[in-house]
C-alpha cells in the first residue's frame, strides 16, 4: 500500500500467521512465519518457498544484505543473523541473541553505521553495528525498561533513522470479582501483575491464572488459593503456557505450551508432583473444555475466536482413553470455536458463524463408541456471541455478545433441554476485552452471582516517540 494513500495491492493468501515482512530492493516481497518464508517475486507475485533456517522479522540493509532472526537451539531465544542471500547454503552471520525481533536504525551522524535495537529481559537495548563491516562495534545500551514483547518475537518498538518509538507495559491487569450488575466486589490478583486468563477449579476453591512474565516475554500459569490468599507457580518455562483448563476431579490442568511455534496440548498434575505430559498433537491447540467424565478434551485450532478473521477455526477432540487420539469434532466450512461441555454432560455449547454472524449454539452429543454430535442444534444468542461459560450447576449459560455485554440465558438440561431468553447483565469495557486471550478470561461461581474478569488500567500507557534518539546513548549506562 502506498504511504501517500490509495488502493492497496492484494498479493496472496499467506497460509499462516505472518511474523514480519519486507520489500526487498528488487521489489520482491519477503514474508515470514513459523511454517517458513515465502518470496513473492515482483514480476509474478507467485510465492516461492525458501529452504533453510526460518527467516523471521526480515529487514533489508544497505548493500543488499538482509537482517533477520531465527530460533536458537532449544527455541528459548532468537538469534539475529545477517545474510547476503536467502539460499539454504547461506544461513547468515550470527550477531547476537535476543528475546524479540531485531531492528536496524542507521545513524543520523554516520549513515554507514547504526544500531541494532532489540529486547532482552524486558529492556529495549541498542547496540552499535556496522553493516558494511558486518560486526558489532560495542556493548548494548539500555533505552527503556518494561517493553511488552511476545514469544513470537513481536515487540512494542519501532525504529527509523533518527526516530524511535516504544510503548511500556501498563501497571498491570487485575482480575476482579464483579456481581451480576458489574459492580466490583474485590480483586484476585494485584495491580502490578499482568493477568490474562482465569479458570475456577471444579470445587470453586482455587483459580488457575495465566500471567505475563515481564522478563521472559511469555505467560506462566499460577494457582491461587481463594481461601488462604496464597499462590504458587505450576507451569513456567520453557516457552509459554496459557489457557488452563481443570480436569473434572480438580487434580490436573490442561493448557497450551508453545516453544518456538504454535501451542500444543499438554497436561500436568495441579500439585506439581508429576512432569508435564504432551498429548496428541495437532497444528494449533488451545484447550477450551474437559468433559464431565474426564475422557475428552476439546481444543480450538486457531488463536482467533472473533469470526471476522479470514482464518476459519475448528474444534478438535482428544480422547484420553486408550489409545489417545486427536480428531475433528466441528470442522465445517464455517468458523467454530469456544466449545464448552455442559456441567451435567449431554450438551455442548459452541459459537459458529453459519448464519452469517457469530452466534451461540447448543447441540447434544454421545460418547459411545466415540464422541459425536447428534440431533439438531439450537441457537441460544440473538444478536451475536463470541464466547461462553456454563454456570457450574448448569442452570445458566453466559456469553459475551459482540456488543461487549455479558448475557445470561436460563437453562434446564434434564429431562429435556429448555432455554430462556438472553438477559443483558453488564458491559465489559473495551480496554478489558483487549487483554482477553481468545476471549476466555471470564469465569463464574457455582451460584452464578459473581464473575472473575480482567480490569485493565484506566489510562493505558502512551506510545513514546523520540527524535534524535542517539542522544539518549550518551546518558545511558552501558550493560553487558
Amino acid at each position: 500500500m502506498p504511504l501517500a494513500g490509495g488502493a492497496f495491492e492484494r498479493v496472496a493468501e499467506s497460509g499462516a500467521a505472518i511474523q514480519g515482512a519486507a520489500i526487498l530492493p528488487s521489489g520482491d516481497l519477503l514474508t515470514s512465519s513459523p511454517l517458513g518464508a515465502l518470496l513473492f517475486p515482483a514480476s509474478t507475485r507467485k510465492p516461492v518457498a525458501l529452504d533453510g533456517p526460518p527467516v523471521l522479522w526480515p529487514q533489508p540493509l544497505p548493500g543488499g544484505k538482509l537482517l533477520f532472526v531465527t530460533r536458537t537451539p532449544g527455541a528459548l531465544r532468537f538469534e539475529a543473523r545477517l545474510a547476503k542471500d536467502l539460499s539454504a547454503r547461506q544461513p547468515g552471520l550470527a550477531l547476537l541473541e535476543s528475546d524479540s525481533k531485531v531492528a536496524y536504525a542507521p545513524s543520523a551522524a554516520t549513515p554507514e553505521r547504526g544500531h541494532l535495537l532489540f529486547i532482552r529481559n524486558g529492556q529495549l537495548l541498542a547496540q552499535p553495528f556496522a553493516p558494511s563491516e558486518e560486526k558489532l562495534l560495542g556493548p548494548a545500551v539500555p533505552l527503556a525498561p518494561r517493553i511488552f514483547y511476545w514469544a513470537s518475537g513481536a515487540a512494542e518498538f519501532s525504529a527509523a533513522r533518527n526516530t524511535i518509538a516504544w510503548r511500556q507495559m501498563d501497571g498491570g491487569t487485575r482480575l476482579i470479582w464483579v456481581d451480576r450488575a458489574g459492580r466490583e466486589r474485590g480483586s484476585l490478583t494485584p495491580g502490578d501483575v499482568i493477568s490474562k486468563s482465569v479458570r475456577l477449579s471444579p470445587d470453586g476453591s482455587r483459580a488457575a491464572v495465566s500471567q505475563y512474565n515481564t522478563e521472559r516475554g511469555a505467560t506462566e500459569i499460577w494457582i491461587y488459593d481463594l481461601a488462604r490468599g496464597e499462590k504458587r507457580l505450576v507451569a513456567g518455562g520453557p516457552g509459554f503456557a496459557d489457557g488452563p483448563v481443570w480436569s473434572p476431579d480438580g487434580r490436573w490442568l490442561a493448557y497450551g505450551r508453545g516453544v518456538g511455534g504454535p501451542p500444543r496440548l499438554v497436561c500436568r498434575p495441579v500439585d506439581g508432583e508429576g512432569p508435564e505430559t504432551p498429548l496428541p498433537r495437532s497444528i494449533h491447540q488451545v484447550p477450551t473444555t474437559w468433559s464431565p467424565d474426564g475422557r475428552f478434551l476439546l481444543t480450538a485450532t486457531t488463536a482467533f475466536v472473533a469470526v471476522g478473521s479470514e482464518r476459519v477455526g475448528d474444534v478438535e477432540m482428544v480422547d484420553l482413553a486408550h489409545p489417545r487420539t486427536v480428531s475433528p469434532l466441528l470442522n465445517s466450512a464455517f468458523h467454530e470455536a469456544a466449545a464448552e461441555f455442559a456441567p451435567t454432560g449431554r450438551w455442548l455449547a459452541f459459537t459458529s458463524n453459519e448464519s452469517g454472524s457469530p452466534e451461540l449454539y447448543l447441540q447434544a452429543y454421545e460418547t459411545a463408541p466415540n464422541l459425536r454430535l447428534v440431533g439438531a442444534r439450537r441457537q441460544i444468542s440473538r444478536h451475536g456471541a463470541l464466547t461462553c461459560r456454563w454456570r457450574p450447576d448448569g442452570k445458566e449459560i453466559f456469553y459475551l455478545g459482540v456488543d461487549s455485554n455479558l448475557y445470561a440465558v436460563p437453562t434446564e438440561l434434564t429431562p429435556a433441554l429448555r432455554t430462556g431468553e438472553p438477559e443483558r447483565l453488564f458491559p465489559i469495557p473495551l480496554a478489558a476485552r483487549s487483554v482477553l486471550p481468545l476471549l476466555l478470561s471470564i469465569d463464574v461461581t457455582r451460584d452464578g452471582q459473581r464473575f472473575l474478569l480482567p480490569a485493565a488500567p484506566a489510562q493505558p500507557s502512551p506510545i513514546v516517540v523520540t527524535r534524535n534518539w542517539e542522544s539518549l546513548l550518551l546518558k545511558a549506562p552501558e550493560t553487558p
